[in-house]
């Protein structure tokens, strides 16, 4: 038997296959590194959004804070805590009413996002009346302002007492 050595076979397909493996390699790449960037900007978006949230808490504070003070000497809010963040807020002017509030938010790591907000003050009334009900005689006296009797509930059928 006679052993025959074939002459013709050069290696033809071996260029197509090592080029579909490249480019399954590459696209295989491509992905992870998309996947790795999409992360990235999620994580990114979150603490953006995480810090205007924190950044409206400050306005909302400062808000508070304005509507406490009767529409005039107001306070800007200095290095307040919000679980791992920090906010301040200034106001301008410091009386009357409307009022710019602009606000800072800040998390540990140093990123910060601002905020302004233009609020209207409502000045507080000059008499008020409040009963906080500690008891049950329905004759309480807890505002800046007394009530003229006490408290009368007209047309129930329940005992009141």
């Amino acid at each position: 038997m006679k052993l025959t050595r074939y002459s013709l076979e050069r290696g033809y397909v071996l260029l197509p296959v090592m080029l579909m493996v490249a480019m399954v390699a590459a696209i295989a790449f491509m992905l992870n590194r998309s996947s790795t960037m999409d992360v990235a900007v999620m994580s990114n978006q979150a603490q953006a959004d995480q810090l205007q949230y924190v950044a409206e808490a400050a306005i909302n504070h400062a808000r508070w804070s304005l509507n406490r003070a009767n529409c005039s000497n107001y306070q800007d809010l200095t290095a307040a805590t919000l679980g791992s963040y920090q906010y301040s807020a200034t106001v301008s002017p410091k009386d009357g009413s409307p009022v710019l509030i602009n606000a800072v938010a800040t998390d540990i790591s140093g990123v910060a996002r601002s905020r302004t907000a233009s609020v209207r003050v409502f000045e507080a009334p000059a008499k008020w009346f409040r009963d906080e009900y500690t008891n049950n005689n329905y004759s309480g006296n807890d505002g800046n302002a007394n009530w003229t009797g006490d408290w009368q509930e007209l047309g129930e059928t329940t005992n009141t007492n």
